[in-house]
Formats: C-alpha cells, structure tokens, sequence
C-alpha cells in the first residue's frame, strides 16, 4: 500500500493489531491515516479500534484508498410553467419507452406532441426528461423538445454532454458572425477561408469546430481533401459527420473511393431480357469504414439502411454505370420499388453536390413532384396509380408531401393486395404509410387489416396506421 499519511496504511495496520493484541488499556489506538474520515467524537477507545479495523479493512480488501466524495450539485431549478395533463403524460411515456409504432412515425409523432404541449404552455414531466432527451437525436426533434423540456430539462441537460444540444442554441448564435466571416473569405480565396479555420481550431469548442467545417463548402474544391480528411479523427462527432458531408462532394477523393470499393459488392444484376438491379445492404463496418462516418445512426433507424445510403451517398456516381454498364435513367428502372425508396434520396443528394446533370436529369421526375401544386400533383398520382402496378411506384408515393388527400389514400389502399407486386410496395412504404393515408381512410385501413388474411406484414403495416392515426389524435384531444 501506498504512503497515507506519516506512515503507510501497512504500518498503520500493524500498529492496530499490536494495540489489539495487548488491549486498549495498555497501549493507544493509533489515531487514523489521511483516509478521508475522521474518529467518532466522544467514542470509547474499545469503539475507536473497532471503527478503525473495520475502516482499515475495508480499504486492504479494496486495494486503494476511496476518493472523496463528490462537492453536492447546486438543486434543480424550480420550473415556471405546469406540467402536461395527466393523459398526455401517458401517451409520451408509451413513445419513449414502448415505440408503440415505426422509428420513423415515432419522430413525427413526438414532434406533434412537443409542439402541442408547448402551445398550450406545458412542458414534460420531470421523470420523463432522461428518455425524452434520449429520444431526440434528429434536428426536427430536438427543434420541438427544446421548448418543452422547461427549467429541469435546461438543468439537466447541461450535465451531460450528450444533451448538450438543449442549451447550444445560444451558443449558435454567437458564432453565426464568425461562420459568415470564413464563408466570405472563403468565397474570395478558399485557401485563406481554409487558414482562418485552422487558426483557433486547437481552442475552438465541438460546435464552433462543426460549424466552421459546414462553412468550408463555399468555395471546396480538392485541395480541401487533406484537411477534411483529418477531420475524420476529430473526437467530436458533429465534426466528423460534417467532414463526411463535405467529402461526399469530392468523387476524387481517398475517401470516395473507399466507398466505391465498399458500393461494388453490393450492386448485383439479374436477368436478361429484362434486366433488374439487387441492392444488398451491408455488413457490419470496420475501423475504417466507421472512421468514414459509418456509425450506429441511433435508435429507430435502420443500421444497414443508413449505413447503405451512406455508401451511396459517398461513393462515385460512375460506380452504378461502371457495374451495369448502361446509363443512370436506365438504372433506376432497373432498381426493385423497396431499394429505389432507400437510395434514391443518397442518389439525388450525390447529384446535386457535385452538379451531375445527366444523373439529375434521370433523377428529376421523382424530386420534382413534390413542387407541383397540391391538387395537380394529387391527379398526377391518381392517374399513375390506376395504370401501374403499385410496385413501380413506391418511389414516387413515398416522396409526395404527406398526407396524401383523401382520393389519392383510398386509391392505394384500393391497390394493396390487387396486384402481384404489392408485397414489394408495402415494404417499401412501411415507414410512409401512417403519416401518408389521409385520416378520413381510416375505416378503409381497418377493413383492409382484417381482409389482410395470412399476410402479417401487411396486417401489422396497417395496425401501425391505425395506431398512428389514434395516437396523433389522442395527442391533441390530450391537450384540450
């Protein structure tokens, strides 16, 4: 044992046992080494070697000396505004403890119940911020939250870093001046915006560090690479994943082609006269492809999904030409209805960032639907939907702002189960369907669950509706 004091703890010790040995009348008890304790006042000096053996053997068996209690953490605030209704409180606790529906539905949901609570001037119970806080892990969400969390959820979320997304609003703010100072500069010469960045990047905080990256994509160019690429080791995640976001912009970059190398392998075609291309999802990453942004995206999201969609995202467009070998308007019609809904959202983002005009132009019919007027768009689905199998169109269904009117919903529940590829578009719409149907379709839905039969995935798909539709509006009868 180490030194505690004048003498050490096993010299200490063998003082006690000597004092028990020919009894405390003959010999003191030992007064106790810098344990971080004291005697007790006014104890016998029978009591004090008793206290002392048991203290000291304590801290052998330990093996160290115990470390001093933390100072009290200053209480929780007192909150101004009242707690949510009793019936509200209910439903948010099955969201963030049950998930009652979908990861995606989930969200929406939260966010409806945030909103609503923080118009009626309400906020979470205290019990309930731990698993709320937990729960807010995408920008729309944390959005709502924030509102609604109230003095207590401030106060505790400053003591952990990870919901330190309550309190950097403020924070933001503060560096809006210094972002737009490196997006100036960086629109009249990139390698000086580059320098500013670098310059205070050693004191900077987490958040100022991601912004400035963010900033860099007014004038990124390839001379960018080596500086984003050691932002890929940097310890705050919100860095790395706005390095990602930027190298997802450079096709010539090492990392792009990392991800070409990890795209390939996934992109089988089938067929021969009429040709079909199988997208696989991925393995687990290694090291290396977790250092390139493939992280767990947190709960209620697909791993595999969203590792896939970043691939996509990252790797070289001429990767999907290069292993079909024919042209991007080709090659989505090639794509099964449930993967088209996974990556070509990663596709279309790839077009954009790096001006790809050929992959945009093929990309475009489905992204631009949902610019059309409401009602122009709805008889543009209308049509498609009664003329093609609801397979082919899971793609442009599930890019059409949400809810659907209600023709557009009955016309697809029409659909499920009339033609051979409904399997296919139910599961590409698993996630689209409870916030898409419209609610006046809701006895619809529950005729078509019992008619489901045998179909399990298609019956839990349309309980989830169900489920969702009860839930939205239980959250607003809540609030009343």
């Amino acid at each position: 044992m180490t030194a505690t004091g004048s003498v050490t703890l096993d010299e200490w010790w063998g003082q006690l046992r000597a004092a028990a040995l020919v009894g405390t009348a003959r010999r003191d008890v030992p007064p106790l080494p810098a344990l971080g304790f004291a005697s007790r006042d006014g104890a016998t000096r029978e009591e004090l070697l008793l206290d002392a053996a048991a203290l000291g053997d304590a801290v052998r068996r330990a093996g160290r000396v115990a470390d001093p209690a933390p100072e009290p953490d200053d209480p929780g605030p007192a909150e101004r505004l009242a707690v949510a209704p009793s019936g509200a409180v209910q439903i948010l606790e099955l969201l963030v403890t049950q998930g009652p529906v979908g990861g995606a539905s989930r969200g929406v949901l939260a966010v409806h119940w945030f909103d609503t609570a923080a118009a009626a001037g309400r906020v979470v119970p205290p019990r309930l911020l731990p698993q709320v806080l937990d729960l807010a892990t995408t920008s729309a969400v944390r959005r709502a939250a924030r509102a609604v969390v109230g003095e207590r959820g401030r106060w505790l979320a400053a003591r952990n870093p990870d919901w330190s997304w309550v309190t950097d609003e403020g924070r933001a703010e503060q560096a809006v001046d210094r972002v737009s100072a490196i997006a100036a500069l960086r629109d009249a010469d990139a390698d000086a915006g580059r320098a500013l960045v670098e310059q205070t990047w050693a004191t900077d905080g987490a958040q100022q560090r991601a912004a400035a990256v963010a900033a860099m994509i007014v004038g990124l160019g390839d001379a960018d690479e080596p500086f984003l690429e050691r932002c890929l080791d940097d310890r705050a995640r919100s860095v790395r994943e706005e390095a990602c976001r930027l190298l997802d912009r450079l096709p010539g970059s090492a990392r792009a082609a990392r991800m070409a190398d990890r795209l390939r392998p996934l992109l089988t075609t089938h067929g021969t006269l009429r040709k079909h291309l199988e997208v696989e999802l991925p393995d687990d990453p290694d090291a290396a492809a977790v250092r390139d942004g493939l992280v767990d995206p947190g709960p209620g999201v697909s791993k595999r999904t969203r590792w896939l969609q970043q691939i996509v995202a990252g790797a070289p467009l001429e990767v999907w030409t290069q292993v079909t070998r024919t042209e991007p308007a080709r090659i989505l019609s090639m794509l099964r209805p449930d993967d088209a809904l996974i990556v070509t959202g990663s596709l279309t983002s790839a077009a954009a960032g790096r001006h790809d005009l050929t992959w945009a132009l093929a990309l475009m019919r489905t992204r631009l639907l949902a610019l059309l007027p409401a009602d122009e768009r709805e008889r543009h689905l209308l049509t498609r939907v009664s003329a093609a199998q609801l397979g082919s169109l899971s793609t442009e269904l599930a890019q059409a702002p949400r809810p659907w009117g209600p023709d557009l919903s009955r016309a697809v529940l029409a659909a499920v189960g009339s033609d051979k590829t409904t399997g296919h578009a139910v599961r590409a719409l698993r996630d689209v369907l409870p916030t898409a149907l419209h609610p006046s379709t809701l006895p619809a839905v529950e005729k078509a669950m019992h008619a489901a039969g045998d179909d399990t995935f298609l019956r839990t798909t349309l309980r989830d509706v169900l489920q969702f539709q009860s839930l939205h509006r239980s959250i607003s009868e809540a609030f009343r």
